[in-house]
Parts: structure tokens; C-alpha cells; sequence
């Protein structure tokens, strides 16, 4: 697969990342356009397997309920906190085990993402919401810790590409052509 690298800028986001002193930001994504979030899900998928990064926590705002029923067929644990005043969707923080999860789990969720619903992968640990004020009104975000997620991948608007958030070396799967790179 061919993707591009970035040098991400911790800017003001619909998250909230803490003590990144020490981490580095990327955003990656593929070259394609045509169907960019198939092929952000694929990278993702690939990155996350080649790296052996399991169990892997997934916390996602939904729209709605209708993945429980296949949650539970599947044996995936979740949990989710309701809508409130200050956080309109349902957030599922799902603990995926192994990569066939991880699969049946994008395949049937990613859409979200790639519809600008907040949705991140983390080998930590699930990512808790904090109560901030944004533009004169209280909202609740994901509030990520990088003294506690060692890696996070958020996914990017649209689904086209993803940040990475980590505290390790930068490494990609085997084979990955980068066709364009900031150091």
C-alpha cells in the first residue's frame, strides 16, 4: 500500500491529548482517494497486526445501539456510556483480543469514523471523556494521556487517514511504500 507521512501538529482537536512531551505525532494516510476509507481501515488493520498490538481497546461514539446485538454473538466485551446533556452519541469502549476481532469489529463500525464520529484505537487502554469548556459552553471529550496510552491511532476526518500518537519507535508494516514523508 502506498500512504503518505506527516509530521501531525498537537493542535486543538474534538479530543484532548495531555502530557505529549515525550510523543510524536504522525498522520498517515493512503495515496488513493478513491475509496480512502477502505483503505485507511486496511492500513490500520495491517499496522495494528504486524505490530502484534493485541488485546487493542477501541472507544467510539455511535449514532446508535445496533452493534450491541453483534457485539455479544461475537464475544467482544464492551461497555458504553450513555448520551448526556454535554456528550450527544453513545461512546463504546469495545476490548478486542485478537486480529479476527479486530476485523469483524472495523468492518462493522468504521463507517462512524469515516462519518467524523470520534473513534481511536489504543494498546493502553480505553480513553476516558473529560468535561472542558469550548467556546463558552461545557462539552465532554475524549481526553487522551500519553503518560498512560503509549499508542493511540485516532482516525482522521472522513476516515482518510489517522493520527498516531506514540511513545515508541515509528515503525510501518512491511511493505508499506511511503510516497511522501516529513522528518
Amino acid at each position: 500500500m502506498r500512504i503518505t507521512v506527516q509530521n501531525n501538529i498537537l493542535a486543538e482537536k474534538d479530543y484532548i491529548i495531555k502530557n505529549s512531551g515525550a510523543s510524536k505525532g504522525y498522520y498517515l494516510r493512503p495515496d488513493e482517494y478513491e475509496n480512502y476509507d477502505e483503505h485507511t481501515k486496511q492500513l490500520l488493520y495491517d499496522l495494528i497486526c504486524s505490530m502484534d498490538y493485541f488485546p487493542i481497546f477501541i472507544t467510539y461514539e455511535a449514532y446508535d445501539r445496533d452493534v450491541e446485538s453483534l457485539l455479544v454473538k461475537w464475544g467482544i466485551h464492551f461497555t458504553m456510556i450513555v448520551s448526556t446533556p454535554l456528550n450527544t452519541y453513545p461512546l463504546y469502549h469495545l476490548h478486542i483480543p485478537n486480529s479476527k476481532s479486530l476485523m469483524l469489529v472495523l468492518n462493522e463500525t468504521f463507517w462512524t469514523a469515516a462519518s467524523n464520529q470520534f473513534y481511536a484505537l489504543s494498546i493502553s487502554g480505553f480513553i476516558p471523556l473529560e468535561q472542558v469548556k469550548r467556546h463558552r459552553r461545557s462539552v465532554m471529550l475524549p481526553s487522551i494521556d500519553m503518560a498512560v496510552h503509549s499508542e493511540v491511532m485516532v482516525i482522521f476526518h472522513d476516515g482518510w487517514g489517522f493520527e498516531w500518537y506514540t511513545n515508541n519507535p515509528f515503525t510501518l508494516p512491511e511493505g508499506t511504500i511511503v510516497t511522501n514523508a516529513e522528518e
